[in-house]
C-alpha cells in the first residue's frame, strides 16, 4: 500500500478527501514528514509507487487556484509587463529596422497594386547573434527563475496552508540559489536545444524528463546537485509516462477552453495547469514538510496516536482530525 499525499485544506475536517483502501474501516493519522536525507530521497524515488489520478491533481490545483486567483492574476500581469519590455529593449537593441516587403511577383509596391505587407527583420550576422544573446540572457536572467519561484511560492503555501506570499514569486532570484539554479537552466536549455536540433522525438523526450527536474532541485537543494535532479526527474517521467502525458493532455485541452473565452480564461487556466503539476509533483514525490495522511499500517515503530482517524470505505471521509505529529520512523 503506498503512501497518500494530501493537502490539508481550508475547509473543515469532514471535507479532507481520502481514497478507499482495503476491506473494512482503516485508520489515518496525519502527520508531517521530516524532511528525507539524501539516502531516503533516493530509496523513494527508486522504490516508491502510487496510483496516478489526474482528476485529484486538477482539482487540487483547481482549489488551490481559486484560493490565490488574485496572486496569480497579479503575477501574471506584471510577467507580461515584464516579457513586453524585453521585446521593447531587444527592438532597440536591433535599431528597430524593419523590411517592408511586397508580395507582387518579388517586386515592391509596383503599378499601385497592395497585394500585402510582411514586417521581417533585415537579417544578418549581427542581428542574429544579438537576438541569439537577448533570448539566452531573458530565458537564464528572467523566464528560468521566475518558473523556480513559482514551484517555490507554490510549495511554501502548500508547506503554511496559507496564501501564497506575492514576494515569493521572486524567491529565486537571490544569491546564492540564483547562481546554482543557472547552472541547472544552461543544462536543460543545452540538452533541449540539441535534442531538437537532432530529431524532434528526442527534444520532446528531454522535455518532458526534465518537468520535475525544478522543483526537485529546489526542494532537495541540500543534498542533490544539478545532474541528479535531471536523473531523478526521468526515472519518475519514465515511471509515469503514460500518465502524465494524460495529465499534460488534459491541461493542454483545458488551455484551449481559457484561449476561446477570448483570451481572458487563460488567467485562470494556465495557473491551474501549473498548481496541478504541483500536486502532481507532491504525489509522485513530496514536498517537504507538508502534512500528509498516513494508514497507522506505515507508522511501525512509532507510539498510536490517541485520536486516530477512522475512515469508512464506504463514506471516505475522516471523521476527525488528529493533531499533526512527527513520527520517528522514516515514511519514505
Amino acid at each position: 500500500m503506498s503512501l497518500q499525499y494530501d493537502r490539508l485544506p481550508q475547509n473543515t475536517p469532514s471535507d479532507v478527501p481520502l481514497p478507499i483502501q482495503g476491506a473494512g474501516e482503516e485508520q489515518f493519522v496525519l502527520v508531517t514528514p521530516p524532511n528525507p536525507t539524501a539516502e531516503e530521497f533516493k530509496q523513494t524515488i527508486l522504490n516508491r509507487r502510487v496510483e496516478f489520478n489526474i482528476s485529484r491533481y486538477v482539482h487540487e490545483g483547481w482549489q488551490f487556484t481559486k484560493y490565490n486567483l488574485c496572486h496569480f492574476v497579479g503575477i501574471t500581469l506584471i510577467y507580461v509587463a515584464v516579457a513586453i519590455g524585453l521585446w521593447v529593449l531587444l527592438l532597440l537593441a536591433l535599431n528597430g529596422r524593419l523590411d517592408t516587403e511586397m508580395f507582387t511577383d518579388g517586386r515592391r509596391w509596383e503599378d499601385g497594386k497592395n497585394d500585402g505587407y510582411s514586417m521581417s527583420w533585415d537579417w544578418n550576422t549581427r542581428t542574429v547573434l544579438i537576438s541569439l544573446g537577448f533570448n539566452i540572457a531573458a530565458y537564464l536572467l528572467f523566464y528560468f527563475p521566475s518558473m523556480a519561484s513559482l514551484f517555490k511560492a507554490v510549495f511554501n503555501a502548500m508547506r503554511a496552508n496559507t496564501k501564497i506570499r506575492f514576494a515569493d514569486f521572486f524567491s529565486c532570484f537571490t544569491c546564492p540559489y540564483f547562481f546554482r539554479l543557472m547552472g541547472l537552466g544552461i543544462l536543460l536549455a543545452l540538452m533541449r536545444e540539441i535534442g531538437f536540433w537532432m530529431l524532434v522525438v528526442p527534444g520532446v523526450y528531454i522535455s518532458l524528463a526534465t518537468l520535475f527536474s525544478v522543483p526537485m532541485h529546489g526542494e532537495q537543494q541540500a543534498f542533490i546537485g544539478i545532474w541528479d535532479s535531471i536523473i531523478f526527474s526521468a526515472k519518475i517521467f519514465n515511471r509515469y509516462w503514460c500518465s502524465i502525458l494524460g495529465l499534460l493532455l488534459c491541461l493542454g485541452c483545458l488551455q484551449i477552453l481559457g484561449a476561446l473565452c477570448f483570451g481572458v480564461g487563460l488567467f485562470v487556466t494556465i495557473p491551474v495547469a501549473f498548481n496541478s503539476l504541483c500536486y502532481c509533483y507532491h504525489h509522485l514525490v513530496g514536498v517537504n514538510g507538508v502534512a500528509v495522511m498516513v494508514p497507522l499500517t506505515h507508522l511501525e515503530g512509532t507510539p498510536a496516536p490517541s485520536t486516530p482517524v477512522i475512515v469508512s470505505p464506504i463514506v471516505g471521509a475522516a471523521s476527525d482530525l488528529p493533531a499533526p505529529s512527527a513520527p520517528s520512523a522514516s515514511l519514505v
